[in-house]
């Protein structure tokens, strides 16, 4: 099914083939107006992002398939009276694709109405491609298969970025999640592989400015090999050229607890990214609740401030991974999870306020 989607993809590919001489983006760390700057940010993980790799089951199949409940307007509205400024709605599409490429419209239009929860209540939003990549999947850093990959994701992304092309700025595409190489090596990448991912992060762009409309001004996010801090990693990383100064981002992940690997991972952020006035944000971190541990909690609330004045001494936004999942009582929490989603709570309402007044200005 794969394969055959692939050849289709080829047929119609050349209608989006635009090549386009553009120039790089700069900060908007220090822009008052930047919809993701300062602020504290959520993941609506386990969800949208959802996937078996069957392309069975219906959308309520899979928006529920890793155990949490259907997305609700009233979690969203929970997350904003919280403090938080902007959700991240990870989706993974593999499995609402049909053997000629085209997206399921019933699950565009469920992502839309996710999107609209969240925009409604005056949030940013980002979506974009999430276990397309990674260990299993679909999109990889593949160097024999590079034309093959660039396809793939030139299609969903004229897709979706047609589909939303009327959306203001403060709904953000993030061109791909974690991509891997196929050994799935998170580190040891080639030289090839980590430079494939520059050349896929460009037709991400190309692609959603050919679209045209808001699209031609959208603030677009563009990861790292396997949204990867480590040095090597950092350093073959590139800017896609943009027809539009201002409106690239770069996105890293950090699941570091330590004070001085958290200290030593912003340094490189800065020299990188910062110094070189390109604005990145987190778009994943967070600690675990073991409940076996007695000072889980202190421990937790500690990391969670420590991390956001770190990082916000740079203006780097980050965004906690809440997975979810179901528990009787925070004591009970083995997962990232932040938000009861069955009844709209918090589970420890003391983490939540020092995230929030930690990540004020």
């Amino acid at each position: 099914m794969r394969e055959l989607f692939i050849k289709k993809i080829v047929t119609y590919s050349c209608l989006f083939c635009v090549i386009l001489i553009i120039s790089s983006g700069c900060s908007l760390q220090n822009e008052e107006n930047n919809p993701i700057s300062y602020g504290i940010g959520w993941n609506l993980g386990n969800t949208l992002d959802s996937v078996d790799f069957r392309q069975e089951g219906s959308v309520e199949y899979y928006e529920t398939l890793w155990g949490n409940p259907i997305t609700t307007k009233q979690m969203i509205d929970a997350v904003k009276e919280a403090g938080f400024k902007a959700v991240r709605v990870p989706v993974t599409w593999y499995d609402h694709v049909d053997e000629g490429g085209i997206i399921d419209p019933e699950w565009m239009n469920r992502v839309e109405e996710i999107v609209n929860y969240v925009l409604d209540n005056d949030l940013t939003c980002i979506i974009n491609l999430h276990h397309d990549t990674g260990k299993q999947a679909w999109i990889k850093a593949d160097v024999e298969r590079k034309e093959e990959m660039k396809q793939i994701i030139q299609s969903l992304w004229s897709q979706i970025a047609t589909h939303f092309q009327e959306y203001d700025e403060y709904l953000l595409f993030e061109g791909m999640n974690e991509i891997l190489n196929n050994e799935n090596q998170w580190d040891g990448a080639s030289d090839e592989e980590l430079a494939m991912v520059n050349e896929l992060n460009q037709v991400f762009v190309n692609t959603v400015r050919e679209t045209g409309n808001e699209n031609t001004k959208r603030y677009l996010i563009v990861n790292t090999y396997a949204a990867s801090t480590d040095k090597k990693i950092l350093e073959a990383f590139s800017l896609p050229q943009d027809e539009i100064e201002d409106r690239l981002i770069a996105e890293v992940h950090c699941y570091l607890h330590d004070e001085e690997a958290i200290d030593a991972m912003i340094e490189r952020l800065d020299k990188k990214f910062i110094q070189n006035e390109i604005p990145v944000i987190i778009g994943e971190w967070g600690m675990r609740s073991k409940p076996e541990d007695p000072t889980r909690k202190e421990w937790r609330t500690s990391y969670a401030r420590y991390f956001i004045e770190k990082t916000k001494e740079k203006g780097i936004s980050c965004f906690w991974w809440d997975d979810g999942g179901k528990f009787d009582s925070a004591e009970d929490v083995t997962t990232f999870a932040l938000l009861n989603r069955d009844n709209c709570e918090w589970y420890d309402e003391e983490l939540i306020d020092v995230m929030i007044e930690s990540s004020k200005n």
